[in-house]
């Protein structure tokens, strides 16, 4: 593919999507801040054309109701039936088998997070619900260097990109992750540079991620980069707007995407995006476009 941009778009024109039921196989604590859940179930079969950090969504009951995930317009968008909803989360792939008879995603663990804390308590066997996948990362051809941005949200999709590139790529990656045990599961590799700042989960204004990837890339090098940016909203916002105006990436070579919001709850953040996906769509936009994905996430074009 010319661009991650042009790849992203081909992909997800394909129509690629499944909806799943799959039972918890196991749980697995990787790091302090880190669990490792492996999934499996025979609608994983469905699962086409694997590439790293794919972007999916769990369904966990809530108080007994059921899995069941929303249908799909003919434009592709999600409509929900009435009645009660499933709680739903979004991760990215960590690994799946050959065969797809399991697949694996990590869960940032911080004490407090409802979402990793019932998968920790979950009994193996425990089914939940799972549909994807959102294409996040297509290695471009002629790209000099990968360029990786995040947080320890991000991480898993990083440390998921890293391991599929051949070593030897040069990876520049700026990682908001605390600690030291977080930081060991990004796989090393011979002309990986990582800088490293001390918050897992910045937001607000000039954050020290931003001023690390400020720091990293200070003027362009002559180099192609291809920029991947995963983080909260405002933080994705800002760093990608100096990449883009200091003309380190062409746009057709970024990829950004917003992994949280500050102050607000995953569920009320989705409801928005929703409502914002079918003003775009209503104007003509494509649902599955790149395009139209970051004017609903970022206002950014």
């Amino acid at each position: 593919m010319s661009s991650i941009r042009q790849a992203v778009r081909e992909l997800s024109n394909r129509g690629d999507v499944f909806t799943c039921p799959v039972r918890i196989d196991s749980v697995t604590t990787i790091s302090p801040g880190l669990l490792r859940i492996r999934v499996t179930g025979p609608g994983l079969t469905d699962y086409r054309d694997p590439r790293p950090a794919d972007a999916f969504k769990i369904a966990i009951p809530v108080d007994g109701g059921p899995i069941d995930f929303p249908g799909r317009r003919s434009d592709r968008l999600p409509v929900w039936n009435d009645g009660p909803r499933p709680l739903l989360r979004a991760f990215t792939v960590r690994g799946v088998a050959e065969d797809r008879s399991w697949l694996d995603f990590d869960a940032w663990w911080h004490g407090d997070a409802y979402t990793a804390g019932w998968l920790r308590r979950a009994p193996d066997g425990t089914e939940i619900g799972i549909s994807g996948m959102r294409r996040e990362f297509v290695p471009a051809l002629g790209v000099d260097r990968h360029v990786l941005v995040g947080d320890a949200c991000a991480l898993p999709a990083v440390a998921a990109i890293v391991e599929s590139l051949p070593d030897g790529t040069a990876v520049t990656a700026v990682l908001g992750v605390a600690d030291e045990a977080d930081r060991a599961v990004l796989p090393e590799r011979s002309r990986l540079d990582v800088h490293w700042t001390s918050n897992s989960s910045p937001y607000g204004s000039d954050t020290e991620l931003a001023a690390a990837v400020r720091h990293a890339l200070p003027e362009p090098t002559g180099e192609r980069l291809q920029v991947w940016i995963g983080a909260e909203a405002g933080v994705v916002r800002e760093v990608r707007r100096y990449v883009l105006d200091h003309d380190l990436v062409a746009r057709d070579d970024l990829h950004a995407s917003a992994y949280w919001k500050a102050g607000e709850d995953s569920t009320v953040r989705d409801a928005a995006l929703l409502t914002e996906y079918q003003r775009l769509v209503a104007d003509g936009a494509s649902a599955t476009d790149p395009d139209t994905r970051e004017l609903a996430e970022l206002g950014a074009s």
